[in-house]
């Protein structure tokens, strides 16, 4: 396909590739295309460092799996498939490999005892946190009213509603707060906390907030946990790999 070549047409203008492109350069999509082929090269480096390539039969198991479950059943339903998303069937073929190198990287590299082990050293990371909070226009107003919290003149959501102009209604409830929603300078005391305690003042947007932690739930040690911190661990690994290739 040429830059040139016309992909559609809208009342008798044609579209071409180069606007097609172009398009895609200023919104930002080509260059994550080209970061996310750059991912695609490494994990198959490593995966074929490890012996595995799309010739065997655990890779055509696999495949018919993913093909079953897009209805694609024949070849008449492959052709429509292919025609609509513009692609050739080995090039489908080629993504569904990089999904199955990633899976048994991610068997390698996330095994149940590291996950484990990470699990442990990032256990704080995991809680969910229940959140409310106060704003306050200046930080010697935040501090004052923290000092009459810490000796027990008042409620936090007394506090908070007294400033319902500044921190909104409901008392100020956030609802549930996880690892990675807040400013890194916020979260980090807040994930140290335990319920009841009131964190702050912090400086944000013009304005200083305290946050009362509400409640804490701990993380079950579960399925789905562990495959979220596989996820962790495996896109850690692929970051690192992008890092350090010769690009």
């Amino acid at each position: 396909m040429e830059m040139t070549d016309v992909v559609t047409r809208v009342q008798g203008k044609p579209i071409t590739v180069r606007d097609a492109v172009n398009h895609l350069k200023v919104t930002g999509t080509f260059r994550n295309a080209i970061l996310r082929l750059i991912e695609m090269e490494v994990v198959r480096l490593r995966a074929e460092s490890h012996g595995l390539n799309g010739d065997c039969e655990a890779f055509q198991e696999y495949l018919d799996r993913r093909r079953r479950v897009l209805g694609l059943v024949d070849a008449l339903t492959v052709d429509r498939f292919c025609r609509w998303h513009g692609i050739r069937w080995e090039e489908w073929k080629q993504t569904m490999l990089h999904d199955w190198f990633c899976e048994r990287l991610k068997e390698q590299l996330a095994a149940p005892e590291a996950v484990e082990a990470f699990f442990q050293a990032h256990r704080l990371e995991f809680r969910k946190m229940f959140l409310a909070q106060a704003a306050f226009s200046t930080e010697a107003e935040a501090r004052r009213a923290l000092e009459a919290l810490r000796a027990g003149e008042t409620t936090f959501a007394a506090v908070a509603l007294s400033l319902e102009r500044l921190t909104g209604i409901a008392g100020g409830y956030l609802g549930c707060y996880q690892y990675g929603m807040l400013p890194r300078e916020v979260e980090s005391p807040l994930l140290q906390a335990e319920a009841g305690a009131v964190v702050g003042p912090f400086a944000q947007n013009g304005r200083w907030f305290l946050y009362h932690v509400v409640e804490v739930r701990d993380p079950e040690w579960n399925d789905p946990l562990r495959g979220q911190i596989r996820e962790r661990i495996f896109t850690h690994w692929l970051r690192q790999e992008v890092q350090n290739a010769r690009v």
